[in-house]
């Protein structure tokens, strides 16, 4: 499955986008994407999304290495992830992919949790006004 480094590198080669290209499209230096890609550094939550989108990729495959599938999820499941991928910091996303299936289930509902959590507080603030 590899780490996180290597999914960034086997992206960028697929997509035939040197890692000059890359870095000048990410907006960051060569050096600081040779270090992600070597697993020295791990990239912050916004730069993960902006490889996700420059790389057309989902922040899930490149933390998890998995296909992420929506087909089987309703659309209140499809926002819960969408906003699980804005909101991750960098070091849930080492823990994620380094936990056994049944840790990131644990996981998961936690951030379901405080996704429902969020979705109320807007709520309640959209009464308020």
């Amino acid at each position: 499955m590899g780490t996180l480094g290597s999914r960034l590198k086997e992206r960028r080669e697929r997509m035939n986008i040197t890692q000059l290209q890359a870095s000048k499209d990410l907006g960051i230096t060569n050096v600081q994407l040779c270090r992600y890609e070597s697993d020295i550094h791990k990239p912050d939550p916004e730069l993960l999304a902006k490889v996700a989108d420059v790389y057309e990729v989902s922040i899930y495959y490149l933390v998890t290495g998995k296909e992420q599938t929506t087909a089987h999820l309703n659309s209140e499941q499809i926002q819960f992830l969408h906003w699980v991928e804005r909101h991750m910091e960098n070091s849930f996303f080492e823990d994620f992919d380094k936990s056994p299936e049944d840790s990131k289930s644990e996981m998961m509902e936690t951030l379901k949790f405080l996704w429902e959590r969020e979705k109320r507080r807007r709520c309640e603030y959209k009464q308020v006004k």
